[in-house]
């Protein structure tokens, strides 16, 4: 019998985040390029647990200091954690509207892969 098939499904499931710490709900725009007037944002997706529990998001609205892709300083005010299949739509320079209606930019995006918690994505936000 070869098991090694339902191992890696298992495994799979093991390192994803579970859906009930994802509660929170963000709308996402993109950056997808520049124009001449500032960025150019692709159309709002929705990511909500309401939805898709897939979809769903952790939303920590706390002030840290982080340092930017370009080696400045910047202060943060809410850290986002998502599944990583949804890291193409939450990258840098894009506009995202917090549970609190606040309406932010992404800052850094980090990519976390493998270790004893979950795949994830985690973004600081303006």
């Amino acid at each position: 019998m070869n098991l090694v098939g339902p191992l890696k499904a298992v495994a799979a499931y093991a390192h994803r985040l579970e859906p009930s710490l994802l509660l929170n709900t963000i709308i996402v725009e993109t950056v997808a390029g520049s124009g001449a007037y500032g960025p150019i944002y692709s159309e709002p997706v929705t990511l909500s647990p309401e939805t898709d529990p897939e979809t769903g998001v952790l939303v920590d609205e706390t002030t840290r200091l982080v340092r930017a892709s370009d080696g400045t300083e910047k202060v943060s005010s809410s850290t986002i954690t998502a599944r990583i299949e949804q890291a193409d739509q939450l990258t840098a320079g894009s506009r995202v509207t917090l549970p609190s209606g606040d309406v932010t930019t992404i800052i850094t995006r980090s990519v976390r892969l493998g270790g004893p918690l979950p795949d994830r994505v985690q973004v600081s936000c303006e």
